[in-house]
């Protein structure tokens, strides 16, 4: 049996600040046995660029509304940023493509006065970042009724962006 740490996740807040790790859960099965719109170990270590370690994971049924939640850590300190990279993924599936366009127009609209926020063409519907290029990067993207974010917190020199949007795409695909 493995055992995990549970993270508490705030997606987005528009600050950078870091994981707080509540107690151990115990969870029996590797992630790869779980839904497929959960980010898998491998495309997170392709992102962050190094080996990651899960750390939390939930699927979380609602008023019509499905969320996948994940999130990783770095196993290592990078040894140019001297920082360890958590990364944080939310994928949820509202019931109609209306639900999901209000929910990404509200994340957008409270954030698009900060810093660093600028909107992405050519992924889903709709796309936008935030990012301060040092400590954080924030992704949002919608396509139909599914919405997918991604933050980033502590950037190193081998986080790679490109390969985020890569892994975007092929997540879409599996939720639409």
């Amino acid at each position: 049996m493995q055992t995990f740490l549970a993270v508490l996740l705030s997606i987005h807040s528009g600050e950078d600040k870091a994981p707080v790790f509540k107690s151990p859960i115990s969870i029996t099965q590797p992630v790869q046995q779980y839904d497929p719109y959960f980010l898998q170990p491998a495309d997170a270590e392709n992102i962050l660029g190094q080996k990651v370690d899960l750390k939390e994971y939930s699927k979380r049924d609602k008023s019509k509304t499905v969320t996948f939640k994940c999130a990783y850590a770095a196993t290592t300190i990078d040894s140019t940023t001297g920082k360890q990279a958590n990364l944080f993924y939310m994928l949820i599936q509202h019931a109609t493509v209306e639900a999901a366009e209000k929910s990404h127009t509200s994340e957008y609209n409270s954030n698009k006065r900060l810093p660093g926020m600028r909107k992405v063409a050519g992924l889903g519907d709709e796309a936008f970042e935030q990012t301060d290029r040092e400590n954080f990067y924030f992704f949002e993207v919608r396509k139909q009724h599914t919405i997918i974010r991604i933050k980033i917190n502590k950037l190193t020199s081998k986080t790679n962006i490109a390969a985020l949007e890569g892994v975007v795409r092929k997540l879409l695909a599996n939720a639409n």
